[in-house]
């Protein structure tokens, strides 16, 4: 992660409670794309004690407010096929799903669903 992390094209958030400690983070990283300048959520997590608390959402509008400013006209991420929580989680965010990429987790052999989501401009 450190290496997603500290990309010169990357979007890193930390959410970190009241007396510190990281509760989670995610990671965009940005790259022109056919249709401009793209988004693509690398990761997005939140420690078990603190998830349907609101920080992935917090840290998903921050990540994507950011990539906005910054002339992002779309952002995209994969989810594995059998994450129900997270699809619908994407889903309420406003991503909608554009197509299935086998194996693309590669060492389980697991498959995953393309989303996308247009932004706003700025």
């Amino acid at each position: 992660m450190q290496e997603f992390a500290e990309a010169r094209n990357a979007i890193c958030l930390i959410a970190e409670r009241g007396g510190g400690g990281i509760t989670g983070f995610v990671i965009v990283h940005l790259d022109f794309g056919t249709t401009g300048l793209q988004g693509y959520v690398v990761t997005l997590d939140v420690a078990e004690t603190y998830r349907r608390e609101g920080v992935a959402s917090r840290l998903m509008l921050e990540a994507e407010s950011r990539a906005g400013a910054m002339g992002v006209q779309q952002m995209a991420l994969h989810v594995f096929t059998g994450n129900e929580g997270a699809i619908r989680f994407y889903e309420r965010l406003g991503y909608s799903r554009h197509g299935v990429r086998r194996r693309f987790y590669r060492v389980a052999g697991l498959d995953a669903f393309l989303y996308r989501k247009e932004l706003a401009a700025f």
